[in-house]
């Protein structure tokens, strides 16, 4: 009896176990391309948010510098949210158009922790809504009359 040998063309093309191997290396590396892009997403988000904190906190102290001391009590009320001309910017609204760049739920709020007839410690508070959570950054100055 003759065997014919096996044709050499016999096993072209992949097995399962290949196919599953080569589909879970292809998910694990699309899922670590996805987990970072997600996570530069966030951190670029964080760093929009800050970045605009820090110019309202910087342009309410700007305001109250320029505002002369004997005015400062009467134009930013101690504990009072969004005075100074902050309305439009908190709530969003610019000429009655809504601003896309406002942050959610921003709250400006200027403290007095230590004055006296000469000098006034200012606090200047912005708190705002980020993925679900408040989040409240500070800015301490001293203002003098001189």
């Amino acid at each position: 009896m003759r065997v014919c040998p096996a044709h050499p063309h016999a096993r072209s093309g992949f097995t399962f176990v290949e196919l599953l191997l080569v589909i879970f290396v292809l998910i694990t590396a699309s899922s670590g391309i996805i987990g970072s892009y997600l996570s530069t997403h966030y951190l670029s988000q964080y760093a929009r948010e800050t970045m605009m904190v820090n110019d309202d906190l910087r342009d309410m102290m700007e305001r109250i510098n320029a505002t002369p001391f004997s005015a400062i009590l009467t134009n930013f009320p101690s504990g009072t949210a969004n005075v100074g001309g902050y309305q439009t910017i908190v709530s969003g609204q610019t000429g009655g158009v809504a601003n896309p760049f406002a942050l959610q739920g921003e709250s400006i709020t200027v403290t007095y922790p230590s004055q006296s007839a000469t000098r006034l410690e200012v606090l200047v508070t912005v708190t705002w809504t980020s993925r679900g959570s408040q989040r409240t950054t500070s800015l301490a100055g001293l203002r003098t009359n001189t």
